[in-house]
């Protein structure tokens, strides 16, 4: 049985994607990861950030399911803890603690596969070539954008690694960074 007053959770990849794209969101969720044991207050210290900038940007973090605010007496905690709500969350929470364990300078390169998925059009794009290479006119027409907006997306796709072209075809790229696998799981699974 569900709580009928707990806000329901619904939160789309691409809108995730945003969220992972921020460098101070992913900042604090490394140091989240690193001392859920930590104050709101502790963490924006950290980070020499404000406190109400730190809780907004745990908040952003908490409405994709990626964490868990924890009242305590006289402050608040944020844990990483999924929201069963959110099926993305677990995948990329799992993810994310692996990557950042293992390679915790690399927060740029984060950003930088984030940033690809990062729009509800990219993603139709990336799930359009992740079936099939194709034109420029073929996407045109199968995308349904205008030609200015369909360079700007390929532009940031092409950028973030998520497709190459070769001549006058354009194909999925098969990136290789964990995030950008376990993304493409979930935009191939989805769609």
């Amino acid at each position: 049985m569900t709580d009928s007053s707990a806000p329901q959770l619904n939160p789309t990849l691409w809108r995730t994607c945003r969220v992972l794209a921020g460098r101070t969101r992913l900042a604090l969720l490394q140091a989240v990861l690193t001392g859920p044991d930590r104050s709101v207050s502790e963490l924006a210290r950290s980070l020499d950030i404000s406190e109400p900038r730190a809780s907004q940007e745990l908040r952003r973090l908490q409405s994709r399911g990626l964490l868990k605010r924890c009242p305590l007496r006289n402050h608040v905690v944020y844990l990483p803890c999924t929201d069963p709500q959110v099926p993305t969350a677990a995948p990329l929470l799992g993810i994310l603690r692996r990557t950042m364990a293992t390679a915790p300078g690399r927060v740029e390169d984060l950003i930088q596969v984030a940033k690809g998925p990062a729009h509800e059009r990219r993603i139709r794009l990336i799930r359009l070539l992740m079936n099939a290479d194709h034109t420029f006119s073929n996407l045109l027409s199968s995308a349904g954008l205008n030609p200015a907006a369909l360079r700007r997306h390929l532009a940031v796709l092409s950028q973030t690694g998520w497709i190459r072209r070769k001549g006058k075809s354009i194909r999925y790229a098969h990136p290789t960074h964990p995030l950008a696998r376990v993304l493409s799981k979930l935009i191939h699974s989805s769609g």
